[in-house]
């Protein structure tokens, strides 16, 4: 018979992040917007930008991350998650969320 031990701290402690990701190679698409530190902001991100890329695969993936890496994702986490809050407010939400962070598509010169 096998019987568990007790983990004591030689085991790493960290954090689940998302990454939410868009993937179309055809098009030459693959945004990746990382860092997010709750589950359901990143089911409401990749919401949000799935209708403007159609025909892409987007989906959300969890890595694990270090306890080290906690304040730097939150400091990204808080501005990821003012952009999404801001672009709710426009049009089409999940094209503001992308001009927000920077992502510029092939046809607007990038």
């Amino acid at each position: 018979m096998i019987r568990a031990t007790h983990c004591t701290s030689d085991v790493p402690s960290g954090f689940v992040r998302y990454v939410v990701n868009a993937y179309l190679p055809e098009a030459g698409l693959n945004i990746q917007v990382a860092q997010l530190t709750q589950r359901a902001a990143a089911i409401d991100l990749a919401n949000l930008i799935a209708p403007e890329f159609p025909e892409a695969k987007v989906r959300i993936s969890m890595w694990a991350a270090e306890f080290k890496e906690l304040p730097e994702a939150k400091r990204v986490n808080a501005a990821l998650m003012e952009a999404l809050a801001t672009s709710l407010q426009a049009e089409r939400p999940g094209h503001e969320f992308l001009t927000l962070i920077g992502y510029r598509s092939k046809s607007q010169g990038a």
